[in-house]
């Protein structure tokens, strides 16, 4: 391969050094050469590009930071100089001649930052310092220092006014916008003037025909800024000068005015150099606190900003000692203020290079393809520090495109040298820079997108260059694709990046029968933008082929060099020709450490892989890991990282890829002399699972015997190797099955237990010493010897029946051949409730100093009948659903007990309920009993009643005495019925106990009441059992009642007004008629006692209730007031009485009341009917129920009018109609009244139309008389007369009356007039008052038609007039 004239091997975009003292690190560098001329710097720079050699840590650093870090706007703080101590120079040219040292692998031209060292130092006297403004200027520096550094992700887009800060010198200079050649040959015209780092210039390192270097990024990210910012600080007038007033004021004034105009010359010096490039100036001014609040400093800084040329918007800014937070919310609103105007400045420099762009290209080496891929590149650069994503990424993407058309010209960008090196290099960051655009877009398929096109490009672009797909050169720079995307997710993530959701969302619209399902969006895999670790997989895969092809390649060169060697003649002098050299590219991928770059990529896969849970991938990752260290030789690591992974892999039992871990641990256990592991390995390898072919389980098993005998274990303490479930697959199938699915305590439970070997096993070279069987429950387990003495077996499956006879030695032949069967038959019992089973059995054998453990646990198969094996030959199925366990429990006492009741119950009776036990065992049981009553859903006080106990939840403890085997008992208790009709719910505990075990609890051991409301049973015990029984008792009405109460319009006479005797409440009493009919409820015949009507109710002794049809009343102390009993058709059947009624009989009854008078409108308590009965034929005492009469609503002591008219008309005859007036109360009423007429042509009548004030003395009537004459014959509307009472109703303070639109406002304050219409009825001598649940019904039925909603929408009407019928003469 030629060399290139800067004395590099060049290769694919890769520079590999010509000596071996580079130390290996890729990155690019820029040489500069600085001179000092006239006015400012001459950059003179040489780019050279430097690759890895030794492949180490390949991710973003490997390409120029400037071409793949986020840029933000640059900002130049000059003033913050520290307070270093005063030292002497060591240099006496100062810190500023010395180049600060290259950051990201660029060398550049003195940078215009303050040194660290003197920073540091800085700092350290600022903290000592007591000057307030050393403070500041330290606070300061701080602010201005908080973002440190070029990020690779910042998706804020200036949302946060981010600046990159760098302190300078206030007398720093930028570099030259144009420089001059270095020399001119005399009577030549001088060339135009280009920038130092321009393509046209002969000095620049990019003549003639370089595209873009990362100088120039440099030169625009930390050499010229945006926004400049000088801090000075305003001088003080010093007032502890001896002067007068008069005096001190005008020295004062000459002083500031002196220093304000060498400030304001300061400022002009830097205004000018900033105002060449177009950079904004801001001014940050120093002073005290005592200035700041002087009231002549606003006119000072008014004066220097106008002097010195400053912008009136954010150009001078004022500080004075504060505290660090102060001063970094001063910087902050700093940078705010300063934004806009960076903004603007990038924006202009944008501008300018559209305007060059569209300008002709200049003439020189750059073709013009190249001037584009410039153009676009800076205008997108620009587009980036303002934070404009879209714009950015569009002449990212335009740059990316042209540049890829030069590639696939070669005349444009011929391959394999130094501008090829660097474009390809630009390719890649701008690839990464598209991608990561697009994320910042939320557009992640696109960034996917833009990888695989650069892939695929570049791809087929190599394969034109002949370093394509079959080289190690591609696929070493594919990996590094992979890698570079897989790091640049990984950062967005940890900035805040959230990857595409890949699961459909599901759908929450119910799609109709037989509709089409909608459009499921159908996502190509391939521009689905994964975690991180799937690019560093794929990047490891490519890692892997460039291994692989460089082998290939080395291969072919060693075969052709010993060719080479062996035909070349001898010369004369005896001295063989030098063998073939390897190729820059050979040599430097030889250096490379490919297994370190493979376990690298393959270990951050693997992170990522476990933190998104992809728990297959990430052990096929490992297994990966392995792999490599086993190829590269490194044994130790193999081993572990197999170890580790063969675990899961065992656990989920993916036979394939464990049985290629386990031959690598085979072998690396062998390399690294590790016998134990490599004896596990082999005795894994013969496991029945194993996917290995029967020849090779046969080897396996061969040489694991080989490694017995052969090798003596590293210890003493490691010579027993233990095979535990999880720790390899079983040598053996087992199963085990027991012949009953449940026995009691102390019972024997017949086992089979089933060993065996399936035929492509390898086992047979193996005779085991002891069988170990192990049981849970506490069971001792049972150990079997090997038996001595040969019993060949005629068929490959053996029954072996282990009776165990008192202390017999157990012994079978424990060598299995080829596809033979083991059953292993014997009995086992358990002294203690357990789920009894075979934990693990263990086959143990010695073999040469090692001691082999083989544990297995029995298959479950829950879905297949297992065997039972009565012979070597004959089997049954069993039916038991789980055959591999035996539930073993208490003994249970067979007492069996029986509930004797005739439902349904009474409400009101004491309800018996009769339970019968019966001992079915052999020994005396003592028997306890606990009840629990469930409250009802009316929460009723029922009781249960048991001898003399009572309660109305939960009795306990309840002895029931010992019962003889073979003997009964009965029970009997009582449940109390009160309340409502429904189900009573009772829980039975039955407790028994063994009496003659000398076990029995006391009564205080009994559990006590649930506090849940429901039982629980206890534990069982060999001699205590418990039985839970409920039972659900319905309680009906003995007796079922309907009443019809009849009010009589006619009252009593009032007393007179002038009688002075006492009032009696009787006065003006209703006459009440009530008729009842009580129906006997059944299904059970009563026996009545006594029936009588009773006003007051008193309980003597038990409490009661009753129910009446609709409403549950308590009755306790109540007195019907009110109401007095005229008459009673029960008077004769209050006592000594025997009636019978059955489910159909009816028994009615006449009661004649009186109910005093009421001025308010409510109903009054009614009188009772106490009945005394019990069941037909039932012994027991009698029950008492007690049905109320109907609530008694007398019609309340108002006005009346009532009309008295004929019941049919005669047309043209005159017709008297009688309005009588009555005024039934104790007070004078005023009433008032209008008559409305008749519809047209109907009547014509005589009377009073209108009576504004008729006033009625207490119990006065009067008459009104009016005539009509009918004009048509039908149904006719008489003319209505609408009543109104005038009543005075006292007001509240706060009442306002609204809803009240008759009220007089000439009544007193105090009081109101009310105007209420009364209605006018018919004159009828009684009037009916409907039942409760009638009236309750038609109510719910308005409701349900919205007639309530109606009548508050349009107020109540008016009452209807009387329709009468009138005949023809």
């Amino acid at each position: 391969m030629a060399r290139s004239s800067t004395g590099l091997a060049l290769c694919f975009g890769e520079a590999y050094p010509t000596s071996t003292s580079v130390d290996g690190s890729c990155r690019c560098a820029i040489e500069t050469a600085q001179t000092t001329r006239s006015i400012g710097l001459f950059l003179s720079i040489n780019l050279v590009v430097l690759l890895r050699v030794s492949g180490r840590n390949l991710s973003l650093d490997t390409y120029p930071s400037e071409f793949i870090s986020h840029v933000h706007p640059l900002l130049f703080a000059a003033g913050l100089e520290p307070a270093v101590p005063v030292t002497p120079p060591t240099n006496p040219s100062g810190p500023s001649s010395t180049a600060p040292p290259s950051t990201n692998g660029v060398g550049s031209p003195a940078a215009p930052q303050v040194a660290s060292s003197s920073l540091t130092n800085g700092d350290e006297a600022s903290s000592t310092s007591s000057d307030p403004f050393v403070t500041l200027v330290a606070a300061l520096r701080r602010a201005f220092q908080a973002r440190k550094g070029w990020g690779i992700w910042d998706n804020t887009r200036g949302a946060h006014h981010d600046f990159h800060v760098v302190l300078v010198d206030k007398n720093v200079r930028f570099p030259p916008i144009k420089a001059r050649p270095v020399s001119v040959p005399p009577g030549t015209p001088s060339p135009p003037l280009h920038s130092p780092i321009s393509p046209l210039s002969p000095s620049s390192p990019l003549f003639p025909d370089g595209i873009m270097a990362p100088i120039w990024i440099r030169k625009h990210r930390e050499m010229i800024p945006a926004v400049f910012v000088l801090v000075l600080r305003i001088h003080e007038y010093d007032d502890a000068q001896g002067a007068g007033p008069l005096d001190a004021a005008k020295a004062k004034e000459d002083e500031e005015r002196h220093h304000d105009s060498e400030l304001v010359k300061e400022i002009l010096d830097r205004k000018r150099l900033t105002s060449e490039r177009g950079i904004k100036l801001a001014v940050v001014l120093l002073c005290s606190r005592r200035l700041l609040d002087d009231p002549a400093l606003d006119q000072r800084l008014s004066l220097i900003r106008r002097q010195s040329g400053l912008d009136s918007r954010a150009s001078l800014f004022v500080i004075s000692p504060v505290p660090q937070a102060e001063v970094t919310n001063f910087v902050q609103s700093l940078r705010e203020e300063l934004f806009p105007a960076a903004l603007d400045y990038y924006r202009e420099h944008g501008r300018r290079v559209r305007r060059k762009r569209a300008r002709q290209m200049p003439k020189g080496g750059l073709s013009d393809k190249g001037w584009n891929v410039r153009y676009d590149y800076k205008m997108a650069f620009f587009s980036e520090m303002r934070g404009e994503t879209e714009v950015a990424l569009k002449h990212y993407e335009d740059c990316y495109t042209t540049l890829i058309v030069m590639f696939a010209n070669s005349t444009l960008l011929p391959p394999r040298t130094k501008r090829w090196a660097e474009a390809k290099v630009l390719a890649d960051c701008l690839s990464v820079k598209v991608a990561k655009m697009h994320m910042y877009l939320n557009e992640p398929s696109l960034a996917v997108a833009q990888l695989n096109r650069h892939v695929t490009t570049f791809r087929d672009l190599s394969n034109t260059w002949g370093i394509g797909d079959k080289t190690f050169e591609f696929w070493s720079w594919q990996s590094k694709q992979y890698r570079l995307f897989g790091d640049l997710v990984a950062i967005g993530i940890r900035n805040g990046f959230r990857l595409p959701l890949l699961r459909p969302v599901p759908s929450t619209r119910v799609l109709p029968p037989g509709a089409p399902p909608p459009p499921v969006s159908v996502t190509m895999p391939s521009n689905t933008l994964q975690h991180p670790g799937h690019y560093f997989f794929l990047a490891a895969g490519c890692a892997i082929e460039r291994r692989e092809r460089f082998k290939a390649v080395k291969a072919a060169y060693e075969a052709a060099r010993d060719a080479a060697a062996a035909v070349a003649p001898i010369p004369e002098g005896g001295k063989r020709p030098p063998p073939l050299g390897m190729g820059p590219a050979l040599t430097h991928e030889a250096k490379v450490d490919h297994a370190e770059i493979i376990i690298e990529l393959y270990t951050q896969a693997y992170e990522f892989f476990k933190a998104h849970k992809a728990k297959n991938m990430t052990f096929y990752v490992a297994s990966q890991i392995a792999l490599t260290h086993y190829e590269a030789g490194n044994h130790e690591m193999a081993l572990k990282f197999n170890d580790r992974i063969a675990k899961n892999y065992r656990k989920d039992r993916w036979s394939g890829v464990l049985d290629s871990i386990l031959q690598l641990s085979l072998d690396s256990a062998q390399r690294k002399g590790d016998w134990e592991s490599a004896i596990r390995c082999c005795l894994e390898l013969m496991a029945p699972t194993s996917h290995i072919t029967v020849n090779e389980r046969a080897r396996y098993s061969s040489l694991a015997l080989q490694l017995m005998q052969t090798h003596a274990p590293a210890s003493p303490d490691k010579s027993t190797i233990n095979f535990g479930p999880a720790e390899s697959a079983p040598l053996f199938n087992c199963r085990l099955a027991f012949w009953r699915a449940s026995i009691d305590i102390g019972d024997a439970a017949p086992y089979q237990l089933v060993l065996e070997a399936p035929p492509v096993s390898r086992t047979s070279a193996f005779i085991f010493s002891e069988l170990v069987i192990n049981f849970t429950g506490g069971v001792a387990p049972i150990v079997v010897s090997h038996s001595t003495v040969e019993t060949p077996s005629e068929t490959p499956a053996e029954v072996i029946r282990l009776l165990d006879e008192g202390d017999a030695h157990l012994e079978a032949d424990l060598c299995w051949s080829d596809g033979s069967t083991k059953t292993f038959e014997g009995v086992v019992a358990a002294d203690k409730p357990c789920e009894l089973t075979v934990s693990d059995v263990v086959l143990k054998t010695k073999i040469g100093e090692w001691e082999l453990s083989f544990a297995f646990q029995p298959e479950v198969h829950s879905s297949i009948s297992e065997e039972w094996f009565l012979s070597s030959t004959q089997k049954v199925f069993l039916s038991n659903p789980l055959p591999g366990m035996c539930i073993v429990s208490a003994r249970k006492l067979r007492l069996d007990f029986s509930i004797e009741h005739h439902s349904p119950a009474y409400v009101g009776e004491v309800y018996p309920v009769h339970i019968d036990f019966v001992n079915k065992d052999e020994f005396d049981i003592d028997v306890y009993l606990d009840i629990l009553l469930q409250p009802g859903e009316d929460e009723s006080p029922n009781r249960i009643l048991v001898d003399e106990e009572s309660s109305l939840s939960f009795i306990k403890g309840i002895s029931l005495g010992t019962i003889a085997p073979n003997g009964r008992l009965r029970k009997t208790v009582h449940l109390d019925c009160v309340g409502a009709a429904g189900d009573r719910l009772l829980d039975l505990s039955v407790r028994s106990i063994a009496s003659s075990l000398n076990a029995t609890p006391s009564v205080a051991e009994v559990p006590g009441a649930p506090e849940n409301g429901s039982m629980e049973p206890a534990p069982s015990s060999s001699n205590f059992t418990e039985l839970l029984r409920s039972i659900a008792i319905s309680a009906v009405d003995p007796v079922h009642s309907a009443f019809q109460v009849l009010f009589h319009q006619k009252r009593k006479a009032l007393k007179p007004l002038l009688d002075l005797a006492p009032p009696d409440e009787w006065n003006a009493a209703s006459d009440v008629t009530v008729v009842g009919t009580l129906h006997a409820a059944g299904p059970w015949d009563l026996k009545v006692t006594s029936l009588k009507l009773v006003s007051e109710v008193s309980f003597a002794g038990q409490g009661s209730e009753f129910r009446s049809d609709t409403h549950q009343l308590s009755l306790r102390g109540q007195q019907a007031r009110g109401v007095r009993v005229v008459h009673s058709s029960l008077t004769h059947l209050d006592k000594d009485i025997s009636i019978h009624w059955s489910a159909s009989d009816l028994f009615n009854c006449l009661f004649q009341l009186e109910v005093a008078p009421s001025h308010a409108p409510h109903a009054l308590p009614a009188p009772f009917i106490e009945a005394h009965w019990q069941r037909r034929g039932s012994v027991a005492n009698a029950c008492r129920t007690l049905i109320p009469l109907p609530p008694l609503e007398p019609v309340m002591l108002e006005p009346t009018v009532t009309l008295s008219l004929p019941a049919i008309l005669r047309l043209h005859d005159l017709t008297r109609l009688r309005y009588k007036f009555s005024n039934p109360t104790n007070r004078v009423t005023t009433l008032s009244f209008t008559v409305e007429g008749a519809e047209p042509g109907t009547f014509t009548f005589a009377g009073p139309r209108k009576f504004p004030s008729l006033v009625l003395a207490p119990d006065e009537e009067r008459t009104l008389d009016m005539v009509v004459v009918p004009l048509v014959v039908g149904a006719c509307a008489l003319p209505r007369m609408r009543v109104f009472h005038h009543e005075r109703v006292p007001l509240a303070p706060d009442d306002e009356n609204d809803g009240e639109p008759y009220l007089d406002p000439s009544a007193p304050r105090e009081s109101a007039r009310r105007a209420r219409e009364l209605k006018v009825v018919p004159e009828t001598a009684v009037h009916e008052i409907k039942d409760p649940a009638q009236l309750l019904m038609e109510e719910d039925l308005r409701a349900a038609r919205g007639g309530d909603r109606l009548d508050d929408a349009i107020g109540t009407p008016p009452p209807p007039p009387f329709v009468v019928m009138v005949l023809p003469r």
